[in-house]
């Protein structure tokens, strides 16, 4: 399996059950990587590179540490930002928002069922 980076990694870091890998790098990136499927799940931003990244105890976020000096405390697993976004949000995501994070692998649909779809 191979995970690509844009530029040199500072960091890594690997969730308690095994199941994903975090990558912090000189790009201002974290990278998290589902290591079943090999596929890239979620890429976060810091302004300046990564110092370091790690999931907290109980797996559900990732901390990451940049050269900006500041702590971020990011969700990460989709049925986790989804479960945040639908408690939070008062609507669904428009078409153009899920062409932009979801792109065209996945039919837009409702996925909050509480909350309005644009028409």
């Amino acid at each position: 399996m191979q995970f690509l980076h844009d530029d040199d990694v500072q960091t890594v870091a690997f969730s308690t059950d095994g199941k994903y890998a975090a990558f912090g790098g000189d790009d201002a990136s974290v990278q998290l990587w589902d290591l079943q499927t090999g596929l890239e799940i979620v890429r976060f931003f810091h302004t300046q590179r990564v110092r370091q990244v790690q999931f907290s105890l109980d797996g559900k976020y990732v901390i990451s540490f940049g050269a900006d000096q500041i702590v971020h405390v990011w969700l990460y697993r989709p049925s986790d930002f989804v479960s945040s976004m639908c408690s939070q949000g008062t609507r669904n995501i428009t078409r153009m928002e899920w062409e932009q994070y979801i792109g065209d692998k996945l039919a837009h649909q409702a996925v909050c069922i509480n909350l309005p779809m644009e028409p």
